[in-house]
């Protein structure tokens, strides 16, 4: 049985805010959470996983206090950087700025979503992440339909030949009687 866990990484330095969102999507028990308050230990975590989580919750306006800091724009382009996984990971930006600019800035540099932290940011993180997960359930039952008829197509070409070598010899090479 395929598993249907949804990995899930939430990125953020506000410590009340963290523990809201982690509680709000705890109660989907299909989802396995681990959480960062930085970004440089979310990319450390990131590169050092054997499965990369599946969506990733990124606070936009990450403690950028030293220039040795991540922002959550950097953490962004260094999960689409890893040409690999790029495309297996969707990023789901979080930000307290109503900035049309920043929301353009984060889907450009591959977000999957900006969203403002408002009353309907926990609403709005729940829904990509079930649009995400069907994506990606969809995404696995074309991959089993596509080796289901990869799998159709050789047998056919098999009984083809079978059928073609009846046709030249029907003792099948002096193999029947």
């Amino acid at each position: 049985m395929a598993n249907n866990r949804i990995s899930v990484f939430i990125v953020e330095d506000d410590e009340m805010f963290l523990k809201s969102v982690q509680h709000n999507l705890a109660q989907n028990r299909s989802l396995d959470i681990r959480v960062f308050s930085d970004g440089e230990s979310a990319i450390k975590a990131f590169d050092s996983a054997d499965k990369k989580p599946h969506v990733v919750i990124l606070d936009y306006f990450l403690s950028t206090d030293s220039t040795s800091k991540k922002s959550g724009l950097d953490v962004l382009k260094h999960i689409k950087s890893d040409k690999k996984n790029a495309k297996k990971v969707e990023v789901i930006m979080l930000s307290g700025q109503e900035d049309v600019e920043v929301a353009v800035s984060s889907v450009e540099a591959g977000a999957y979503d900006y969203v403002v932290k408002n009353r309907s940011a926990f609403l709005r993180v729940q829904n990509d992440i079930k649009r995400i997960a069907a994506h990606r359930a969809k995404k696995q039952e074309n991959k089993k339909l596509r080796n289901f008829i990869i799998f159709l197509s050789i047998l056919l070409a098999l009984l083809a030949f079978v059928s073609l070598i009846f046709t030249i010899d029907n003792t099948f090479f002096g193999l029947l009687g």
